[in-house]
């Protein structure tokens, strides 16, 4: 009971997020899986466009070309509207 407390004061509820329109381009958030070193990023390394921002139950959902509908902490807007392209010599 007094962990869980603790966890609870001293948790960040007050985060402010830049605010993301359509067009803008965001790095999606990747869970690390099992084995997968700690120095990677958290990040994708592709950009991707945001396509739709729908509002349900008081909550914003942003839809990004083959992917899942994703909430704003999941998004990471970027300053660059390149695009990276991978390419091998």
């Amino acid at each position: 009971m007094d962990v869980e407390l603790n966890l609870e004061m001293i948790a960040k509820h007050g985060r402010k997020y830049n605010e993301i329109k359509l067009g803008d381009f965001v790095k999606i958030f990747k869970k690390k899986k099992t084995g997968e070193k700690a120095q990677q990023s958290y990040w994708s390394e592709d950009k991707h466009k945001i396509i739709s921002i729908e509002e349900s139950h008081g909550m914003k959902f942003y839809k990004v070309a083959n992917e899942r509908p994703l909430l704003r902490h999941e998004i990471l807007r970027t300053n660059s509207r390149y695009i990276r392209i991978k390419h091998t010599i």
